[in-house]
């Protein structure tokens, strides 16, 4: 079983892989079968996370160009972000800046088009340009039925979220296969049972200026993402 900042580790042991094929940033999406799976607030909670606890330029992209729940929260609706991009509105979107110095946000934009994620040309522009600024991005994806393949395609690793309390194991693999193995970084178990002795150890996670509970959850790696063990 492992916290939040585990996750931040291995994520560190990504970019040092990357350093060493000379790659100056790496794109990570975090995706999810279904809805209401922990997915956002796995990925807001890695990026918080990985900037508390080193100095890497990382950002934080809102890809659920749908549920734009990130964007939303912020009161970014009326920021350039990602769909203006693709929709080759803008040349490049809006940083907006957080509460910490290394980390800022991109958000969904203006356009509540999801179909925009189609447009290859525009996503490798757009990432091309963030890489140039961050270290790490990474990206809320959309859940899997709602148009994360081009997402899927675009991006690096990705990491899968499952709410272990009530999501269909065959929904589960179902995105794990439409991921390709080199990009399968692993699969969080969000809501996991949390025994007396681990509940001791987790930690509010405080971000945006209002607290998240830490859910505990378990972490594998991608080897492992083809034997999860959902319901």
């Amino acid at each position: 079983m492992h916290r939040i900042d585990s996750l931040s580790h291995s994520l560190f042991n990504l970019l040092s892989a990357a350093s060493g094929k000379s790659k100056s940033s790496v794109c990570i999406g975090v995706a999810s079968a279904n809805r209401q799976e922990g997915r956002t607030f796995i990925v807001e909670s890695l990026a918080v996370s990985a900037a508390l606890n080193s100095s890497l330029k990382l950002a934080l992209v809102d890809a659920d160009l749908k549920g734009r729940s990130l964007t939303l929260d912020r009161g970014a609706a009326s920021a350039v972000g990602v769909s203006d991009v693709l929709a080759a509105e803008a040349s490049n979107a809006e940083l907006i800046r957080t509460s910490m110095t290394n980390l800022v946000f991109v958000g969904a934009g203006r356009i509540p088009e999801p179909a925009l994620l189609y447009q290859r040309e525009a996503w490798s522009h757009l990432l091309h340009w963030l890489g140039a600024e961050r270290q790490a991005i990474l990206f809320d994806m959309p859940c899997f039925r709602e148009g994360a393949e081009p997402v899927l395609a675009a991006l690096d690793h990705i990491l899968v979220v499952v709410d272990a309390s009530r999501t269909p194991r065959s929904d589960v693999q179902e995105l794990v296969d439409a991921i390709p193995e080199s990009k399968r970084w692993g699969v969080v178990l969000n809501k996991a049972p949390l025994s007396p002795a681990l509940a001791k150890t987790s930690l509010p996670l405080r971000a945006n200026g209002r607290d998240h509970v830490a859910r505990h959850v378990s972490f594998k790696p991608g080897g492992e993402m083809g034997r999860s063990k959902a319901p």
